[in-house]
């Protein structure tokens, strides 16, 4: 058996972020990564985040509501967080014991961002 070509993932590789990058399948073409963000980078992506904020910024609150802004990036790739706002809006809202929209919404967003912007 001939070794994989460097691009191309072993069976025991899981290279979730490259695959949205090259726009392999389930990637969106290289949009939609906020599915495919593996949990760790996206805690990363919650801690530099946190580390940029004064300490007025609920940790808690920001641990529920930049995922889902994650998340929602993979739902309306191809929108930006304005044009998509309304929906995911709903969405958030739509599940009992979450915080009012604007006191979540600026977190949401910068995860929504942060997948958009692809950065690792």
């Amino acid at each position: 058996m001939s070794a994989p070509h460097e691009s191309e993932p072993t069976q025991n590789q899981e290279l979730p972020m490259m695959q949205a990058a090259l726009g392999l399948i389930g990637s969106k073409d290289g949009k939609g990564i906020g599915d495919v963000a593996d949990p760790e980078t996206v805690a990363a992506w919650v801690r530099d985040y946190l580390a940029g904020q004064d300490a007025s910024v609920d940790p808690i609150q920001t641990a529920a509501a930049f995922p889902f802004g994650v998340r929602a990036e993979s739902r309306y790739a191809g929108q930006s967080f304005v044009e998509a706002e309304a929906e995911i809006r709903s969405e958030w809202s739509s599940e009992k014991n979450r915080k009012p929209w604007d006191t979540v919404r600026e977190m949401v967003w910068a995860g929504f961002d942060r997948a958009r912007d692809k950065r690792v």
